[in-house]
C-alpha cells in the first residue's frame, strides 16, 4: 500500500490501474530489428523513384548499409553511427531520397522542421518531441522506434551568425546543443498515448542509440565561403565567373560547415557527409516519367471518375523550362502543374455530364487562358445483320 497524507492505494488498485493504462496505451517491446540492405539494392530502388543524384544516392545507400551493420553485428571496437548530412539547393531531391529509402527498409520515419523547434522552457516544439512523433510513427513499438529514421529538414536555418539578432542567434545556438544528445545516442523519457479526460500520459523511455539521424539544407552562401578559403589558398586573384567556380560543392569540408555556423561538436556527429545539385532540363523532364510521378498522381484523380488523361512533350517541356528560370527544383514542377490542373479537378463534374472521354494538357495550357483539348465520348449504334438474328 502507498500512503501520501490523507490519501492511500492499496496494491490490488495499483495493478488493477497499471492493467488500465496498459489497455489503453499498449506498448510492443518484442518487434524485429531490420535486415541488413545492400547498397547496390537500395540504389536500384532509389533510382526508379529519384532523378540524378548520384552522388548522394551511393551516400545514402553507404549510410544506410554501415548503420545497420553497426546494428546488427556484434563488434569489439566502438563504432560511431552513420549520419549523414545533405547539403543541397531547394527542390533537388533531399527529402525524397531519405523518405524513399525509409519506405524500402519498411521503418518508421519522420521528417522535422527544425526551425519549428524551441530550447527547453520556451513555447513551442521542443526536442524531445521529436523522439515523441517517432513513437506514435511506429505505433507505439518501442524497439521498432528505436531503429527508426529521423530527417532533420532546414538544418541551414539554425545556424549561429545568420541572424543580426543576437538573441535569436543564442536560441539557434541551443537548438544544437539540445540535438546533440539525441543524435549521439541516448535515453529520453518522452510522453506516448492520448491524453484522456484525467490528464492521464504515460512517459516512456526511448533510447536513440540506434536511430539514424540525417540531417539537410539548402546552405545558401556556402559557395561563397568556400571560394574565400580557395582564394586565400591559392595566393592569386580569380575572376568570379560561373566556369571557373564550378562544382564547388566537391570542395565542401568540415571548417565550411563551422563558419557557415554550425558548431564543431555539432558537425562532428555526422561523419559522413554529401550533395544534391540543381537539377538540368533534361533531368526534371525525366522527372515526369520515374515511378508514381506527379502525372501519375492527375492521371489516377481523373481516371477514378472515367476521364482519361494525358499530356504532350511541349506541356511537360515548358513547365521544367519555367521551374528551372523559378529556380524551384522538383518542387516547383509540382507547383506549376497544380496551379494549372486544380481547376480541372474542380470541373470534373461538368465533365462528366458532358460526356468527357478524355482532356489533353497542351504547352499552350501554361498561358492560364487556354483549355485542354477535349475528347467526347462518341456514342455508336451497331447495325444488326437480319440473318445473323435469325
Amino acid at each position: 500500500m502507498i500512503v501520501s497524507g490523507e490519501y492511500a492505494i492499496c496494491d490490488k488498485c495499483i495493478a488493477q490501474f497499471g492493467n488500465l493504462i496498459q489497455d489503453h496505451f499498449p506498448v510492443k517491446k518484442n518487434s524485429k530489428k531490420p535486415t541488413l540492405p545492400s547498397p547496390v539494392k537500395l540504389k536500384s530502388y532509389l533510382d526508379q523513384y529519384v532523378v540524378g543524384q548520384e552522388p548522394a544516392k551511393i551516400a545514402l545507400c553507404v549510410s544506410i548499409a554501415n548503420h545497420y551493420k553497426r546494428m546488427l553485428y556484434e563488434h569489439d571496437n566502438e563504432i560511431s553511427k552513420s549520419n549523414l548530412l545533405i547539403a543541397g539547393p531547394t527542390g533537388s531531391g533531399k527529402s525524397l531520397l531519405v523518405s524513399t529509402v525509409a519506405k524500402f527498409l519498411n521503418v518508421p520515419y519522420i521528417s522535422v522542421d527544425v526551425t519549428s523547434l524551441t530550447e527547453a522552457g520556451y513555447v513551442g516544439q521542443n526536442i524531445d518531441t521529436i523522439i515523441s512523433r517517432l513513437l506514435v510513427e511506429a505505433n507505439g513499438d518501442i524497439n521498432l522506434a528505436e531503429n527508426g529514421i529521423i530527417f532533420l529538414d532546414e538544418i541551414d536555418k539554425i545556424a549561429s551568425g545568420k541572424s543580426r539578432n543576437p538573441i535569436a542567434d543564442g536560441k539557434v545556438s541551443g537548438i544544437q546543443s539540445g540535438l546533440l544528445k539525441i543524435i549521439e545516442g541516448t535515453k529520453v523519457a518522452v510522453p506516448f498515448g492520448m491524453e484522456s479526460m484525467k490528464k492521464m500520459v504515460r512517459a516512456i523511455e526511448v533510447d536513440t542509440s540506434n536511430i539514424l539521424f540525417i540531417a539537410g539544407g539548402a546552405f545558401v552562401g556556402l559557395d561563397e565561403i568556400v571560394k574565400r578559403r580557395l582564394k586565400k589558398k591559392s595566393g592569386i586573384g580569380f575572376s568570379d565567373t560561373q566556369k571557373e567556380w564550378k562544382n564547388l560543392e566537391n570542395e565542401y569540408t568540415t571548417d565550411d560547415f563551422i563558419e557557415y555556423g554550425l558548431e564543431p561538436e555539432f558537425m562532428g556527429r555526422f561523419p559522413m557527409r554529401t550533395y544534391t545539385t540543381e537539377l538540368t532540363e533534361k533531368e526534371l523532364a525525366t522527372v515526369f516519367g520515374v515511378k508514381n510521378s506527379i502525372l501519375d498522381e492527375y492521371k489516377f484523380y481523373f481516371n477514378v471518375d472515367g476521364i482519361d488523361l494525358d499530356f504532350s512533350s511541349d506541356f511537360i517541356q515548358r513547365v521544367v523550362q519555367k521551374a528551372r528560370h523559378e529556380k524551384t527544383g522538383v518542387r516547383g514542377l509540382k507547383a506549376i502543374c497544380e496551379s494549372i490542373i486544380t481547376t480541372h479537378l474542380y470541373l470534373i463534374p461538368e465533365y462528366q455530364k458532358r460526356n468527357v472521354a478524355k482532356l489533353t494538357f497542351t504547352g499552350d495550357c501554361l498561358d492560364k487562358e487556354t483549355l485542354p483539348r477535349i475528347e467526347i465520348f462518341q456514342k455508336t449504334l451497331k447495325k444488326l445483320d437480319e440473318k445473323s438474328v435469325l
